[in-house]
């Protein structure tokens, strides 16, 4: 059974609905608008085959009706839904899902925003059956603290969302929860704007599942967020053993950047960027100056690289010798004296001369070129230039050091 409207006019007969014995429901999604107010327990508390229980604008649910103890599958939105108010009520009430598989928290994790770490077991709940956890919180300390209070399996696939932040504190607490608990991340996607940050990381190269995803709508300055990545990327190790990287980073990134937050991938083997100026930049300087894995390049397996929107004329800026262009190249033809040339060399949307691209089929075994018909978004606007070199000022200068 599916409810997602009702008329205001129906709401009282929907709520006489939702309050009747349901024998033999197993599954059941709710989520109407306008909102509904219960004033019995859920389906009279008599739902014994229900399994799958979705639920959200329904003021008066009780999070602890005795069908919950049988559910495989709990999705809940919204704090209408009745969630409990304290830390203490809440690990109470999760402990009644032990045979809960896939489970979704909404806007119900208001009682974790402050929540101290718990000091023994009596205050974390296991969920030893869980396959799927997703949650949302306002703060990203909402879901560090929900986080803290469950036991879930290393095997469980993990979705944060968060909206709203209060310190970079928050999210750094959160890298633990995100590093490879069980196995390896082969593939991970990253969408880095000045508002968004997203991260989607896989067991395997085809995308089936994301063992680990993670969305924040930050509004903390991008520098900031960099930093937060150095510390998922880097330093939890979530790339040590990633093998493709699929990468739209649309802020400025200088070459020392990229290869402080991404440069620990050394067995990535595929990468999609956009807008990747700076990746050039660093391709051609690990190549050159910095010997980071002992074979005389950064990312030494790397054999196929796809970038979208990069201006490789002369004449574009921060052309020249010193450009995207040229640099490329040097690092193409360092590349293959090592031994680690590319294979494939994929350029989308991009600019690139008759002659460059000539230079660039003489050092790639094999070079795509292609071209969308549609207008070129705006990189950057001065403004969040202006606003990015203030960051950058008053974080230091000392990101890649």
């Amino acid at each position: 059974m599916e409810l997602l409207h009702c008329s205001a006019g129906s709401r009282a007969d929907l709520a006489r609905l939702l309050s009747t014995p349901a024998p033999i429901l197993e599954d059941v999604s709710v989520r109407v608008l306008p909102l509904v107010t219960l004033s019995s327990p859920l389906f009279a508390d008599n739902a014994p085959r229900l399994r799958k229980l979705e639920i959200g604008h329904v003021r008066g649910f009780s999070w602890t009706s005795s069908f919950l103890r049988n559910l495989v599958c709990f999705h809940a939105y919204y704090g209408e839904v009745g969630a409990p108010s304290s830390v203490t009520d809440f690990v109470s009430t999760l402990r009644q899902f032990s045979q809960v598989e896939d489970l979704e928290l909404y806007s119900c994790l208001t009682p974790f925003s402050s929540a101290p770490q718990p000091s023994d077991a009596s205050q974390i709940a296991q969920l030893p059956s869980l396959r799927r956890l997703a949650i949302e919180g306002r703060h990203a300390s909402e879901c560090v603290g929900f986080l803290r209070h469950v036991q879930i399996p290393s095997t469980t696939t993990l979705c944060v969302e968060s909206y709203t932040h209060r310190n970079m504190a928050e999210f750094d607490a959160l890298c633990p929860f995100l590093a490879p608990a069980h196995g390896e991340f082969r593939y991970v996607h990253v969408l880095f704007n000045y508002n968004d940050f997203q991260v989607k990381a896989y067991h395997d190269t085809w995308c089936h599942q994301p063992a680990r995803q993670l969305f924040v709508n930050h509004r903390l300055g991008w520098y900031k967020i960099l930093s937060f990545m150095r510390a998922l990327f880097r330093d939890a190790g979530m790339l040590r053993h990633c093998l493709a990287l699929d990468l739209e980073i649309l802020v400025r990134m200088t070459p020392a950047m990229w290869l402080d937050t991404f440069g620990g991938a050394v067995e990535v083997q595929q990468m999609n960027v956009k807008w990747g100026e700076g990746l050039c930049v660093a391709l051609s300087a690990a190549g050159e100056d910095l010997d980071v894995t002992g074979t005389g390049v950064v990312w030494p397996k790397l054999r196929r690289l796809q970038l979208h929107r990069v201006d490789f004329r002369d004449g574009s800026a921060g052309g020249g010798e010193h450009g995207a262009g040229h640099v490329l190249l040097r690092a193409l033809e360092h590349r293959r004296r090592c031994g680690a040339g590319l294979v494939d060399l994929e350029l989308d949307d991009c600019h690139e001369t008759e002659e460059w691209l000539r230079t660039a089929e003489s050092l790639v075994e094999r070079v795509s070129v292609s071209v969308r018909d549609e207008p070129e978004e705006s990189r950057h606007s001065s403004d969040e230039d202006e606003d990015s070199e203030q960051e950058s000022s008053e974080d230091g200068s000392g990101y890649g050091s």
